[in-house]
């Protein structure tokens, strides 16, 4: 018989632990008091990543410091480049990264000093290295360098001149911007507590950031964009009403649609279907729009939960060129503001999250020998 539950565990969805980073509730999301619509569309993702940091925008010579920090950043090692080139061809962005990551550690002062607590600046430098890093993940080859960009040279633009080998046009820049903050941070989801987990421990950053990119890339968090993707493939091929209603019949959650936190819709999902409709028709995707709109509104009709952010996130990067298989690193780019702030904000005021489970297996039995 199993064991009763021990009365002091807590169930799922409880609070584990207290933030002033971000914020959702009835209102929306908020980083730091700001809700992110206004934010996505008038602040810079640098600006975004140091309040997140900081708690507040930064003046002017602070925002120099932060670019500087950012280029240095974008400066990588030789042995890191060079590790690109020596990973199995066809090798998945997001694993090239989780390789490249603890080689940057060991090649970068400062950046793997075990129980020495990080910085901000820290966090910059290597929120630099790793847009720099990510957007040239899906070469087979050393990524192009980015260190000759413009000084005031954002993650954005950095993340897009990795990718493509050349500068991107600034309002292709600024509409990745856009999706950068909108991504930035989301309360306490799997990726940011496990890098608040391994911050817990005094981990060094980098480690802590490789813990939440680990977590990232399951199927159920930063891996949904592929099941969105296979979605809006088979309704091109079958007709939305026709996949959306396979989805009912099987019981099975449809991919872009509902969220664990939001019971209205994701206040995300409609600055990304703006961004969606801006840009697509100049790619040659109106197709693809109209299709996921088309998804959308048998979803409505059938009453089932509103879309969440992911949901028009295919048309928007594949407007602007991002290969299919760097979604994962795009979504882990954005996020980085939000796990560093995480990090250090467990780092400052830290206690070991030591959580404790609910034990249901068998009951008190003793061992005899064979």
């Amino acid at each position: 018989m199993a064991a009763e539950p021990d009365p002091v565990v807590k169930p799922a969805g409880v609070t584990v632990l207290q933030s002033a980073i971000s914020s959702i509730n009835a209102s929306g999301l908020r980083y730091r008091g700001y809700a992110v619509e206004e934010l996505a569309t008038s602040a810079t993702y640098e600006d975004v990543a140091w309040l997140l940091w900081n708690g507040e925008r930064p003046a002017l010579e602070q925002r120099a410091q932060l670019l500087a920090d950012l280029g240095e950043g974008s400066a990588i090692p030789e042995p890191v480049t060079d590790l690109f080139g020596r990973l199995p061809p066809g090798s998945l962005p997001a694993a090239r990264m989780q390789a490249a990551l603890p080689l940057l550690a060991l090649t970068r002062a400062g950046f793997a000093e075990s129980g020495v607590p990080g910085d901000a600046r820290q966090a910059a430098r290597l929120l630099g290295a790793f847009a720099t890093l990510a957007g040239g993940a899906a070469r087979d080859a050393t990524p192009v360098p980015v260190r000759d960009l413009p000084h005031d040279a954002g993650v954005a633009g950095r993340f897009l001149t990795a990718m493509r080998g050349s500068v991107p046009a600034e309002e292709e820049a600024r509409a990745f911007e856009e999706v950068l903050i909108l991504y930035a941070d989301h309360e306490l989801n799997a990726s940011t507590f496990a890098g608040r987990v391994a911050a817990s421990t005094r981990a060094d950053l980098v480690s802590c950031v490789l813990a939440a990119l680990s977590t990232l890339r399951g199927q159920l968090h930063g891996g949904i964009d592929r099941l969105v993707r296979a979605m809006i493939a088979a309704a091109e091929q079958e007709g939305p009403e026709s996949v959306v209603e396979r989805y009912i019949r099987a019981d099975s959650h449809l991919p872009g649609f509902g969220h664990a936190v939001y019971r209205s819709i994701d206040p995300r999902a409609v600055l990304m279907r703006e961004l969606g409709r801006q840009l697509a028709p100049a790619a040659g995707l109106q197709p693809m729009l109209e299709m996921t709109d088309a998804i959308a509104a048998v979803a409505e009709w059938r009453r089932l939960p509103p879309p969440n952010v992911d949901l028009y996130t295919a048309v928007v990067y594949r407007s602007l060129g991002i290969p299919d298989q760097l979604s994962t690193l795009v979504f882990a780019t954005a996020r980085m503001a939000g796990w560093t702030a995480h990090i250090l904000e467990q780092y400052r005021d830290n206690r070991l999250i030591r959580p404790r489970a609910d034990y249901i297996g068998a009951g008190p039995r003793a061992w005899s020998p064979a």
